[in-house]
């Protein structure tokens, strides 16, 4: 029985021990916290005045983004039928791709003789 008394002895100046040892680490903490907290509040201030600004800027350049690619679109002229392309199948267009050569004689058709 005495050596289980002398166990719980040391067990309990193990725990008062390690009470305050937490305890002054609590005190440490909000002597800390105390110290720093005034400079977090201000920088955690001043970063939400950043996000905030960052936010506007990013909206005016959507905006921005927005009107600029609607005026490039406005000023592409749309083609008309009179300024279609030739189609493939026009005289001039066939003259142009050199379908009309003859191909058993490529000079036949260039003017430049065989």
């Amino acid at each position: 029985m005495r050596k289980w008394k002398a166990e719980f002895d040391r067990l309990i100046t193990n725990f008062n021990q390690a009470t305050t040892r937490a305890e002054a680490g609590i005190q440490s903490l909000k002597s800390v916290a105390s110290q720093r907290g005034p400079d977090l509040r201000r920088s955690l201030d001043k970063a939400r005045s950043l996000r905030d600004d960052l936010a506007y800027l990013v909206e005016r350049g959507d905006t921005l983004a927005d009107r600029l690619t609607e005026s490039v679109r406005s000023a592409i002229p749309t083609p008309r039928a009179a300024e279609a392309p030739i189609a493939a199948s026009t005289p001039a267009a066939i003259e142009i791709l050199g379908a009309g050569s003859n191909t058993a004689n490529p000079g036949a058709n260039s003017g430049l003789g065989a």
